[in-house]
């Protein structure tokens, strides 16, 4: 599972950088700023993000800014939830099972594209 990073854009453009579903939540975020850093994990209500691709994505960042961060994803596990919580994040996603990491890959296994760590 991938993350696409989009740092430094103007408010004003993020109606237009976020899929559809999304729109309106973003248009409730409050004490928005002038630039938003935006991760873009898979969206859609089916799609479970893990807290080892979050981790990925914020390893592309730079240290805690003063613009608006939001994370997007169709349902974030427990853990992932939470660390982006800890970076500042406002979280939006479709679904909210409850899924932690562990509980998601014992019932569906690790993604492919996401590295086991024992």
């Amino acid at each position: 599972m991938s993350v696409r990073v989009i740092q430094d854009l103007p408010l004003a453009k993020l109606e237009n950088a976020v899929p559809t579903a999304y729109r309106a939540m973003t248009d409730a975020l409050p004490n928005k700023t002038a630039n938003v850093t935006l991760l873009l994990f898979r969206s859609s209500k089916g799609d479970v993000v893990l807290s080892r691709v979050v981790k990925r994505g914020l390893e592309k960042l730079p240290k805690k800014g003063q613009e608006t961060r939001i994370a997007i994803g169709g349902c974030f596990t427990a853990e992932a939830e939470a660390l982006l919580k800890k970076y500042a994040f406002e979280v939006l996603y479709l679904s909210d099972l409850h899924w932690t990491d562990d509980a998601y890959i014992a019932l569906r296994g690790a993604p492919r594209d996401v590295d086991m760590e024992l």
